[in-house]
């Protein structure tokens, strides 16, 4: 009970567990519906940023989206959430094989851009 960073991290290790990364279709940026994420089991990093918003927002959580730009690309090229525990924004990227907390190193962002989720 209370224990927000332990709630935060079950969420985000079921999504990791459920939701298999794969590319989008060649030269479209797909999304989908949460509910349709879980039934393919399968997205890139806006379908993983949209269904663990989704269920951090439904249990009272407030998130943010971060997109960055690699410094080996002209594009804005990937997309993360950020979730509000305490006073701090602690990053959650389930579309990489990395735990909780984990970010992009520095050195290799170009660009950040932070955007807020209306409830």
């Amino acid at each position: 009970e209370k224990d927000w960073h332990a709630e935060v991290l079950t969420i985000f290790k079921f999504v990791r567990s459920k939701v298999r990364y794969v590319y989008d279709a060649y030269g479209v940026d797909q999304y989908s519906h949460p509910i349709r994420t879980l039934q393919m089991r399968s997205g890139d990093c806006d379908y993983a940023a949209i269904i663990l918003g989704s269920m951090l927002q439904a249990v009272g959580y407030e998130v943010r989206l971060r997109v960055i730009q690699t410094k080996d690309s002209e594009e804005w090229n990937h997309i993360y959430l950020l979730v509000r525990l305490g006073d701090r924004w602690w990053p959650l990227d389930a579309s990489v094989n990395h735990p909780a907390g984990w970010e992009a190193p520095k050195e290799m962002v170009r660009n950040v851009r932070d955007y807020e989720v209306p409830v």
